[in-house]
């Protein structure tokens, strides 16, 4: 798997992403484009395995932007002027999950049911300002906007960092995502919202969400861990095949006591009350929250 991973990413940094390049390559036309927005350890690559297995002939292009110069962590932020647009086209190497959701790499054809397109951790207002794709004519195109509580998410995030600069780095990003999510900014006007606290725990709003973006629900590929970035922050691909065994909303636990996660969370309440707010919590989660800023649990 690892291996495979390793090819398509030599692969796409070989396209020439030139406009001249592209023109000389057959489009591909798709019947649904899925263009999915969202922050690194939000669960994207989750979603979008379960997005793809509804579809078997469903195509992944995994676009992790470039990091801000000077910084190794795999946390950082993106650039502004991270390189947009993707040019795709019929033989470009993208990813595809069989039926055990084992990914393989692939090419695409000059006619495909369903590609989903992943932007992590990009800054909106950048992602709003430019084509985000290019030698793709989509019959139908749905926008995801998806966001993860901030206390799990930071969880996730500080268990995955490696620089200490990424402890001041994840409070802004959240924020950034659930203004737009809570439709205090429009940078994706028109995007559909994923909670993703949501889509893990109730069948229903999954049968929603895909009839939002004109699929047929299946939770065939539901608990597949991606290898993508070493997959789950704190048990890697372990639970592959049995993703929910995860405590996927219990990972505040493990930093409940620590200074700097705490400090994070107290020097930012209006990130906090956003949370409480957006995301129906556990009582122990919302309490937590709760005496984080200072209000009594009722």
């Amino acid at each position: 798997m690892r291996h495979l991973l390793g090819d398509v990413r030599q692969r796409l940094r070989r396209l020439d992403p030139s406009p001249r390049r592209a023109a000389r390559n057959a489009p591909v036309r798709v019947d649904t484009l899925i263009i999915l927005v969202g922050l690194k350890r939000s669960g994207l690559h989750a979603v979008a395995n379960w997005l793809l297995g509804m579809d078997a002939a469903g195509r992944l292009v995994n676009n992790s932007p470039m990091k801000r110069l000077g910084l190794s962590s795999p946390m950082s932020r993106t650039r502004g002027d991270s390189p947009l647009p993707i040019y795709l086209y019929a033989g470009s190497p993208v990813l595809a999950l069989d039926d055990n959701g084992d990914e393989s790499v692939v090419t695409l054809r000059d006619r495909e049911s369903l590609i989903v397109v992943i932007f992590q951790s990009q800054n909106l207002a950048h992602l709003a300002r430019q084509t985000m794709l290019l030698g793709l004519e989509a019959a139908r195109t749905v926008t995801l906007l998806q966001l993860r509580d901030p206390f799990n998410w930071a969880a996730s995030y500080k268990a995955k960092s490696q620089e200490i600069s990424d402890n001041r780095q994840w409070p802004p990003l959240w924020r950034e995502y659930a203004r737009e999510y809570a439709d205090i900014s429009h940078y994706l006007p028109g995007a559909v919202r994923v909670n993703y606290n949501r889509w893990l725990s109730e069948q229903a709003y999954r049968k929603d969400l895909a009839s939002q973006v004109g699929l047929r629900c299946s939770d065939k590929h539901l608990g597949a861990v991606s290898g993508h970035a070493g997959g789950s922050s704190f048990d890697n691909t372990r639970y592959d095949g049995d993703a929910r065994a995860m405590r996927l909303t219990s990972r505040w636990q493990c930093f409940q006591h620590d200074p700097d996660y705490l400090a994070c969370l107290r020097a930012n309440r209006d990130l906090v009350a956003l949370g409480l707010d957006l995301f129906e919590l556990p009582p122990d989660l919302r309490r937590f929250g709760r005496e984080l800023v200072g209000t009594n649990d009722s």
